[in-house]
């Protein structure tokens, strides 16, 4: 989970302050990577 946060965290960075481009497939892939990150949450408050 951590290593997704990390990654979203740092790709957002790099769109807001570094310039880089906030393309459909960019954007569209970060948000797969959040709701990766929820689901993973909500099964795993299931299991217990």
């Amino acid at each position: 989970m951590w290593t997704g946060v990390g990654a979203v965290g740092t790709a957002v960075c790099g769109m807001l302050w570094l310039g880089d481009p906030a393309a459909f497939v960019r954007i569209a892939s970060i948000l797969m990577i959040v709701g990766g990150i929820v689901g993973l949450n909500l099964a795993g408050s299931n299991a217990h």
